[in-house]
């Protein structure tokens, strides 16, 4: 791909056990589900003068995801398989502005049109964003927000999250220590710790979170190790978990390998633990 531009893919696998009650009857089944996800980052344009103290840069977005589940068939269960979609395209602009003291502040805002399709909610709508980030150093901070404005099926249909995130970014030369910690409230879209550690910054492991809103905040934890040699080999273990209503904890742990070329392909796997359902496992494969 160009300079510019950023094409990534991902696939994942995830099983485990789904209870369901009924008066006093409790009963539970097999659990397996699949994601497939694709996407394009496309850098538009930079410019130092288009706003005057730093450099602008508008980037254009798109994705595509696909995830299947499939229920297997019970003591008084059917075999019941669920399919759904999601596909977004979306400008954002940037401004980073350097500082006397060489931090540098970077704001941004976004816009983007996203279809939902499947057996769950369906329609379009129109998403917008803001956000801010500041680095100093290998110091980072990072707080942005995303709320879905418009839907066309669902009129009081809510998606919106925001999120912050404390990092230490790699060194220079891409190798040794790094870790964020962050939080995050609303509808976790992405994983915080991703976009820092330059891990899987496509879709998240699949799990029964993207189904919930919650006003408790979520933890974000991570850490990473790039090792010199052999070059762009990197390990790095995360874990997400919230104290609300439904407790989750997301662990997971992951290697990449980045080459000179600028290949690169990882694989993670993950365990979900909630206190109402059995372990949820799940394992994904990515390459860009």
């Amino acid at each position: 791909m160009a300079d510019n531009a950023r094409l990534w893919a991902a696939a994942g696998f995830g099983w485990g056990e789904v209870e369901f009650t009924e008066s006093t009857n409790s009963q539970a089944s097999d659990l397996s589900q699949t994601m497939i996800a694709a996407g394009i980052d496309l850098s538009l344009m930079s410019s130092e003068n288009l706003i005057k103290g730093g450099t602008t840069t508008i980037k254009l977005n798109s994705q595509s995801a696909f995830t299947s589940a499939e229920v297997d068939e019970g003591v008084s269960l059917e075999q019941t398989s669920l399919d759904a979609s999601r596909h977004r395209v979306s400008f954002k602009g940037l401004h980073a502005r350097t500082l006397k003291s060489d931090a540098v502040i970077t704001p941004s805002i976004e816009a983007g049109w996203r279809i939902d399709g499947g057996d769950g909610t369906t329609g379009n709508g129109l998403e917008i964003g803001a956000g801010l980030g500041y680095s100093t150093g290998r110091v980072m901070l990072k707080f942005n927000s995303q709320t879905l404005l418009t839907h066309s099926d669902v009129d009081d249909f809510e998606d919106w999250s925001f999120r912050g995130m404390i990092a230490l970014q790699p060194s220079s030369d891409g190798h040794g220590l790094s870790m964020s910690l962050g939080s995050s409230w609303g509808m976790a879209n992405g994983d915080l710790e991703s976009d820092t550690l330059r891990s899987f910054s496509a879709e998240p492991i699949p799990n029964q979170r993207e189904s919930l809103i919650s006003t408790s905040p979520w933890i974000h934890a991570a850490v990473r190790y790039d090792f010199s040699k052999p070059d762009g080999l990197g390990l790095w273990t995360s874990y997400r978990g919230t104290d609300h209503d439904n407790q989750f904890r997301v662990m997971q742990v992951g290697l990449q390998f980045r080459s000179s070329q600028g290949f690169n392909a990882g694989l993670q796997i993950g365990r979900q633990e909630s206190i109402h359902r059995s372990p949820h496992h799940a394992s994904s494969f990515e390459a860009h």
